[in-house]
């Protein structure tokens, strides 16, 4: 894990059992890796992210497929897509804050491709230079199934002190 990069732990129960799983941010960006380290996380890591018929990529690890300037369109030069276990329906996408550029909702639009969500949460309150926030009026999330957005299937509930909570049914 690369410092400064986000750590996650997920709490799951086999039976009667509660376990714990934990992974850590293998990357944010793509720039300052080579070509060996992604393949080696496509390879080595993303099986092990498979929890069920969900997976999760932490923040910036969706960048493992690309935008091309060229063509337009999201590319998998690196075969990110194809590693996700076929009976993975949901990518869970946790998130620092908020992604303004536009390839980033792209590149979860392409990882949703064959009947998959994708669902992209992030914190709120993050401050530009200038001190203004990053979040924009919408909800802290993205979330698309079979290259469709599915916000609009969202169901919010008022959550204490602000909170925003979103329910989704991902079995339809």
């Amino acid at each position: 894990m690369h410092p400064g990069l986000l750590g996650f732990s997920v709490q799951y129960r086999k039976g009667a059992n509660w376990s714990e799983y934990r992974l850590c941010q293998q990357f944010g960006s793509i720039t300052d890796l080579t070509r060996a380290e992604i393949l080696k996380f496509v390879t080595d890591e993303m099986p092990h992210r498979a929890l069920g018929n969900a997976c999760i990529l932490l923040c910036g690890e969706t960048n493992g497929v690309k935008y091309s300037k060229a063509t337009k369109s999201v590319e998998d030069p690196f075969g990110l897509r194809r590693s996700i276990p076929k009976n993975v329906n949901v990518v869970l996408n946790p998130i620092h804050d908020r992604m303004t550029r536009f390839e980033m909702k792209l590149k979860r639009r392409f990882l949703s491709m064959g009947r998959r969500w994708t669902i992209s949460v992030w914190n709120k309150g993050r401050k530009d230079k200038n001190g203004r926030t990053r979040d924009g009026k919408e909800p802290a999330w993205t979330i698309f199934r079979s290259g469709k957005s599915m916000e609009s299937s969202v169901k919010m509930i008022e959550g204490p002190s602000g909170f925003e909570i979103g329910v989704i049914d991902v079995s339809q």
